[in-house]
């Protein structure tokens, strides 16, 4: 890859195992290295010298529970059931986050044993993209407020105080460095960057965007039935995202046996979930599309019957007249985490 910065040209060259993991890195000539544990997650990122630049701690569950930057310190995390980051310390400061859903809508800090104290509240504003409207910071006695502007892929581009006057301008790199402004905050797709790690926070997953890459797989989770290979969980995942990429186009049928018929493709398992799984080359070995559970006369589900006894169910939908609501999946954290329950799909 080849880098121009206005005046310089830089060329990187990336080396990967058989993992598709990144191991090397080359950046004009200095050679950087990465280091895994046996679940994927990154351990340790080292510097052009061969020393431990970054080091990362892992808990049972894939979750990152202590990063270590040398020269900057260290940060710890602690994280509630669902698997949301609740606690971040960094030094003496703490940091407790509020959720609705997997949106943080407020902040807590103490220092050291001191008591908890509001800092920040965030006004979330519909939608997917550019979701934080406003945040307001606790600053002593008073609170100021920091309104949010977005390019049209949802990055932090601008922020204005309540009049309109420029608090900051942002400008970063595709990958989520940041060139102009300050790199601490919310930036690109409006996650958090985190100072200690280098890495922006994407609930489920932690983006390093030195590297232009998440530091751990795809799934955070393991199952509990039978151990299913990776080959099921990878037509699982490619399953949901199909599920993901269809279901606003199935929709449009009106009603909730439509939605279910048009993803499945009724009892033969031909729907739309498979079509986009044939454009993307996917031919599925391990699990199977198509058994509809019957609710009140309709096909409500589309479920997904895998090696080891795994079943999931997909698209069950509660709907008016002509619109529908927010879909989810029992299939738990599987890319729709409305509902946090992953029992039975087995998921731990």
């Amino acid at each position: 890859m080849k880098y121009f910065d206005g005046s310089t040209t830089t060329t990187t060259s990336y080396a990967h195992n058989n993992g598709n993991q990144l191991t090397l890195r080359s950046v004009g000539g200095a050679i950087y290295s990465y280091d895994y544990d046996a679940n994927g997650n990154m351990t340790v990122a080292y510097d052009h010298k061969e020393e431990p630049q970054r080091e990362f701690i892992w808990n049972r569950d894939d979750r990152l529970i202590a990063a270590n930057r040398d020269e900057y310190g260290s940060s710890s995390y602690v994280y509630d059931a669902l698997g949301r980051r609740l606690v971040r310390t960094v030094g003496t400061t703490s940091t407790f986050y509020y959720y609705d859903g997997l949106t943080v809508i407020a902040e807590k800090q103490k220092v050291g044993a001191g008591n908890w104290d509001w800092q920040r509240i965030f006004t979330v504003a519909p939608g997917v993209i550019g979701n934080i409207f406003r945040i307001s910071e606790k600053s002593g006695a008073n609170w100021t407020d920091a309104y949010y502007h977005y390019d049209a892929i949802g990055n932090v581009v601008l922020r204005t105080n309540t009049y309109g006057g420029v608090l900051e301008a942002i400008d970063q790199e595709a990958y989520g460095n940041v060139k102009v402004g300050s790199q601490s905050g919310y930036h690109i797709h409006n996650k958090e960057y985190d100072c200690i790690g280098e890495l922006y926070n994407y609930n489920f997953r932690l983006y390093d965007p030195i590297i232009g890459r998440f530091i751990q797989p795809g799934s955070s989770y393991t199952f509990s039935q039978n151990n299913p290979s990776q080959s099921v969980k990878r037509e699982l995942f490619a399953i949901q995202n199909c599920f993901n990429e269809t279901k606003d186009e199935a929709k449009n049928g009106g009603a909730c046996a439509n939605f279910a018929d048009k993803m499945c493709g009724g009892n033969n398992g031909d729907g739309m979930i498979k079509q986009c799984l044939a454009r993307k080359g996917i031919t599925l070995q391990h699990c199977k599309i198509g058994l509809i559970t019957w609710r009140g006369g309709v096909h409500t589900e589309c479920k997904v019957i895998c090696d080891g006894g795994i079943s999931c169910e997909m698209g069950d939908w509660d709907f008016g007249p002509w619109e529908f609501t927010q879909p989810y999946s029992t299939c738990g954290r599987f890319g729709i985490p409305d509902y946090p329950d992953p029992a039975p799909c087995g998921i731990k």
